[in-house]
């Protein structure tokens, strides 16, 4: 990958930083405290180098975990002869003559109806390609999947558990599914989440994701998925919530029908895409459930041409949220 390539990825991946002294206002602030503290989307790599540290590929490592954080993929410094990581396998779709309009305000009008209080808890699989570099000349991939459980008590601590699901493959590491592999506790009052409470008006969720995702000036379709990723690994959204944001996503102009997928889950579901954010070179996907029960995961798969350490199109991170 060229360096001004790489330079435009990064800048595309996440909020721009200030200068020294310079004053940043409250959502940036807390934003870029989430990205280099242990926060949720950088959770896997995270844990993972603490309990086996190692060296990362850039020697600057906050522009990684920001780039792991904001989904812009992994990049690395290819190694002559290096043998492709094991990825997840890439879902296989059935085609579909529905539009991606069509298929995501259905997706709206179908959803479940809820009331009262949402959830206390909830939990997502999340998993993301991480490489490192030992130091011993050899490359090496966390291929870990886990389940992260995020909990809300009545006195309004917080909690977010991960737990080791199985491998790719299925003999890799020396973690077992169902071991723990961190844990985070707030106080009451402690946890701060990015997103506030989403609006339930499809005409005011593009400028809520720019404005509490750090979007760049104009976002493109894929920039609006990595915020929408971000949010939902924060908060379970109420259905006139998520109906809001599905028809802000049918909204968007260059989203394309992948057809009918199993998810990582084992459910049914249309997944919808779009090269929008680094065409030629990442897609990012959204899948939907079309019996009510809205955004079920979300992915993103490699399909560039530059890349030594995976193949191509590889999988590269998805979330699968539990209904």
């Amino acid at each position: 990958m060229k360096k001004d390539d790489l330079t435009r990825l990064i800048r595309s991946a996440r909020p721009e930083l200030p200068i020294d002294d310079a004053t940043i206002d409250a959502r940036k602030a807390a934003l870029f405290d989430r990205i280099v503290s242990d926060e949720p989307n950088d959770e896997l790599a995270a844990r993972r180098v603490r309990r086996a540290p190692v060296r990362l590929i850039f020697s600057v490592a906050a522009v990684f975990v920001i780039l792991v954080l904001l989904g812009a993929g992994t990049f690395l410094v290819p190694r002559p002869g290096q043998a492709f990581a094991v990825t997840p396998p890439v879902l296989q779709a059935e085609p579909l003559s529905s539009t991606a309009k069509e298929v995501l305000l259905d997706a709206a009008d179908q959803l479940i109806p809820t009331s009262g209080e949402p959830p206390r808890t909830f939990s997502y699989r999340a998993w993301q390609l991480q490489s490192t570099d030992p130091g011993n000349g050899a490359l090496s991939s966390v291929v870990q999947p886990a389940e992260i459980t995020v909990s809300t008590a009545p006195d309004g601590s917080v909690s977010r558990i991960a737990r080791a699901t199985v491998p790719y493959p299925e003999d890799a590491g020396t973690v077992r599914p169902g071991d723990e592999l961190w844990r985070l506790e707030y106080a009451p009052g402690e946890y701060q989440p990015v997103f506030p409470d989403p609006p339930t008006d499809a005409a005011a969720v593009g400028e809520y994701l720019a404005r509490y995702g750090a979007l760049p000036e104009e976002p493109t379709s894929g920039d609006y998925i990595l915020a929408i990723q971000m949010l939902l690994t924060e908060r379970t959204l109420a259905s006139n919530e998520e109906a809001a944001l599905l028809r802000f996503v049918a909204s968007l102009p260059d989203l394309m029908v992948n057809g009918t997928v199993t998810d990582r889950l084992g459910r049914q579901g249309v997944s919808v895409s779009t090269t929008s954010r680094a065409p030629g070179e990442f897609i990012d996907s959204l899948i939907v459930s079309p019996v009510g029960a809205g955004i079920l995961s979300s992915e993103m798969t490699y399909i560039g041409s530059d890349r030594t350490d995976i193949a191509s199109p590889a999988i590269v991170l998805y979330y699968a949220w539990e209904k």
